[in-house]
């Protein structure tokens, strides 16, 4: 229990420093239907949202971050 306190802590604190990049919403119904790009890292995913003009959502249910752009759903899991 405290491993996962301490691993979402860890999380919540990297997470902080990309808040103004990101908005909350909800991943579309229809993903299946986007090509899906599963990234690495949620820093990775700011900095090809920055590249492609777009911003980060974050679907506080799913724990996902996403942007969607060009048909394409870039993912991060977190």
């Amino acid at each position: 229990m405290i491993r996962n306190t301490s691993k979402k802590l860890e999380n919540e604190s990297k997470n902080s420093s990309f808040k103004e990049f990101i908005s909350k919403g909800k991943i579309p119904e229809n993903r299946s239907s986007l090509l899906q790009v599963e990234i690495s890292s949620l820093e990775d995913l700011v900095n090809a949202a920055s590249d492609m003009n777009e911003r980060v959502i974050h679907d506080a249910g799913s724990g996902e971050y996403f942007i969607i752009h060009n048909e394409a759903l870039y993912i991060f899991l977190g």
